[in-house]
């Protein structure tokens, strides 16, 4: 085979296997921040799985407040009226609501995930707008609970998307 064939071949290749992964994340019920990222870098956050609980089954209000490792947050969302804001909208806000917290905040609360309330599993996606990845600044750590993993795991989002309503921030009180 010619060169240009073994490179269209590896194209496809490459192709499906995002396809794959894509659609897992899709079937694994990811859908808040797909593993797109995580899955071509090779980067998973290493945390024990959580033990399995189930959530509540009345559609109880979320909570407002929580302490994980001791640590108490507020649980505030920055997104208002029409369901979106873009990332750089996103920093200023997070920002006004000190609420920006970093890599060693965001480090903790994966260690101490066991304390996160059942209830915003599947609900909400952490954003912690000061934790940056180390090769792209324009990309900021999220957290949010995989279903597939059954624990709450850690990936990146970049600025230049939109944030919508089911991510959150969280203040330390």
């Amino acid at each position: 085979m010619s060169a240009r064939v073994l490179n269209i071949v590896l194209v496809v290749s490459v192709l499906a296997l995002v396809g794959v992964v894509v659609g897992l994340a899709v079937e694994r019920g990811d859908k808040q921040m797909p593993c797109f990222e995580r899955a071509i870098t090779g980067e998973v956050e290493v945390a024990k799985p959580v033990e399995a609980k189930t959530a509540p089954e009345s559609e109880d209000i979320l909570p407002t407040t929580m302490t994980v490792g001791g640590r108490t947050y507020d649980i505030l969302s920055f997104v208002q009226g029409d369901g979106f804001v873009g990332g750089y909208q996103m920093i200023a806000k997070v920002r006004e609501m000190s609420a920006n917290l970093g890599q060693e905040e965001g480090e903790h609360f994966l260690k101490n995930q066991g304390d996160i309330p059942v209830e915003l599993r599947g609900e909400v996606t952490f954003v912690f707008t000061d934790w940056r990845h180390a090769a792209h600044s324009e990309s900021v750590s999220c957290v949010y609970w995989s279903v597939g993993d059954r624990r709450w795991v850690r990936d990146w989002g970049w600025l230049d998307q939109n944030w919508y309503d089911y991510a959150r921030v969280l203040r330390r009180k």
